[in-house]
């Protein structure tokens, strides 16, 4: 899981009701997270467990969460040329993203854009890590939500999302609601307060 404190947290003691083992990962940020340093903080996290499989009794199922801009990354990491497969991992049999930044084309989340481009702002790179225009039918199922009102990251990104999706033949579930706040982590008291859940049963279902 990508986030911390409001999310990661939160998400990991919701995980962990539910009887999910939860990792957190912290992964660099600012003026450190510029591409591919978050993906490799992610990738030698994820060994790092693999390696510890039978002590922490895991299974061959993994889904990658993120939130915001640890949406986005989580977005990447669950593609095939830039994310697992580059770094010999298994591939994550789901994706949820929360309120993510998707897209780097704007309207995007400046802040991010700006982090993860550092000094190769240029139309090859802004398009190679626009996570819409790198959809393949290879990508694992995703779920993924957010605000039509989030003032933080414009929900068109997740739209352009779907329609990729929609266009590759992705599995996946879109929430859409009208109130949800950006940062709203579980959003418990909100109209998304069973997302966790309902993502959780996503991921595992057809599952052995």
């Amino acid at each position: 899981m990508n986030a911390a404190f409001v999310e990661g947290d939160d998400y990991a003691k919701e995980l962990n009701k539910l009887g999910i083992n939860c990792f957190i990962i912290y992964y660099r940020v600012r003026e450190k997270a510029y591409f591919p340093n978050p993906v490799d903080d992610v990738a030698k996290a994820l060994k790092c467990i693999l390696e510890k499989k039978e002590k922490y009794n895991l299974v061959d199922n993994y889904a990658i969460f993120g939130s915001s801009a640890g949406g986005h990354l989580a977005g990447m990491f669950a593609r095939d040329d830039i994310g697992y497969k580059k770094y010999n991992l298994p591939k994550p049999n789901a994706a949820v993203l929360v309120y993510p930044v998707v897209t780097l084309y704007p309207p995007t989340h400046e802040g991010t854009k700006r982090y993860i481009l550092g000094k190769n702002n240029n139309e090859e790179m802004i398009e190679l890590l626009s996570l819409e225009k790198n959809i393949t039918k290879d990508y694992p199922k995703t779920y993924f939500m957010c605000g039509k009102k989030d003032s933080a990251v414009n929900p068109i990104g997740s739209l352009k999302l779907k329609q990729a999706f929609d266009e590759k033949g992705i599995e996946h579930i879109f929430r859409y609601y009208d109130n949800l706040p950006h940062g709203a982590g579980i959003a418990k008291g909100t109209e998304a307060e069973n997302w966790i859940k309902e993502a959780v049963g996503f991921w595992l279902k057809d599952s052995d």
